[in-house]
């Protein structure tokens, strides 16, 4: 009978040490800080989510307007907050609102990133180049995204894609007689005069200006007939247009340093 209390003594006693404990801790700045011991593992776990506020802020907001990511930065920035910059990416600014000075580390906790997204019309072109239309799909492409052309005038380019025949080249041919022989002689011309580069005004993202695209179209001749391609020339140059402008405006509206 002894024996059995206390081995219930032993084992009362045994569960009563494994249970947490709630610890208070004196942080540097004279702040109490409370946490929860774990006997188990003897790890601290944090309670700030029992506290009536947390001790710091931490937060990543994602925000894809430029304009919200700077009144963002500006409602919360301090004197060490500072920006990252990631050309050629879908994110190309990160502020970190809490980030250390030089001899004042910090929780580097409270970020907000610029995410930007495609917009439909750059996506309609960047897609086309993928992969070659033909007559019929070039034509119904044109006319579904004429409101992005800036040049030539959208009536002259509609009309010179529709009266485009099927046959690249008509040959005409004419006999030539002279100096006591004849031949026959084979001329090309072309039935129709689709420009070679077409100018289209397009916003890579969303909330950004818009930038002229230089399109440029080829025409060849394959197993499925005449078949139309397109390319942008100059894409990469006007993704790096759009972030050096977003970097500029940024810099200029928050007053932060950029580091690229």
């Amino acid at each position: 009978m002894e024996q059995t209390n206390f081995n219930e003594t032993v084992a009362k006693l045994a569960l009563k040490s494994a249970e947490p404990k709630q610890v208070e801790v004196e942080l540097p700045d004279g702040r109490l800080a409370n946490f929860l011991m774990s006997s188990k593992d003897l790890v601290l776990h944090d309670l700030d989510c029992h506290m009536g506020n947390p001790l710091s802020i931490n937060e990543s907001k994602p925000l894809n307007k430029p304009d919200g990511f700077i009144d963002y930065i500006n409602d919360f920035k301090g004197t060490s907050s500072c920006i990252f910059g990631a050309p050629q990416s879908r994110t190309p600014l990160t502020a970190i609102l809490d980030y250390h000075g030089k001899d004042e580390p910090s929780w580097c906790r409270h970020q907000c990133e610029l995410t930007l997204a495609s917009t439909i019309p750059w996506q309609k072109w960047t897609g086309a180049e993928s992969s070659a239309m033909s007559h019929k799909e070039f034509i119904n492409f044109i006319k579904d995204n004429i409101q992005d052309v800036t040049a030539p005038e959208h009536a002259k380019l509609i009309e010179s894609v529709m009266q485009f025949e099927s046959d690249l080249k008509v040959k005409s041919k004419s006999k030539v007689e002279g100096h006591g022989e004849s031949k026959t002689i084979d001329t090309d011309f072309k039935t129709s005069d689709i420009p070679e580069i077409i100018k289209v005004g397009l916003a890579p993202y969303r909330y950004v200006k818009h930038y002229e695209a230089i399109v440029r179209v080829s025409v060849r001749e394959g197993e499925r007939g005449v078949m139309f391609s397109l390319s942008i020339t100059n894409k990469d140059r006007i993704l790096e247009a759009v972030f050096d402008d977003l970097v500029e405006v940024v810099a200029e509206k928050t007053g932060l340093k950029v580091y690229i």
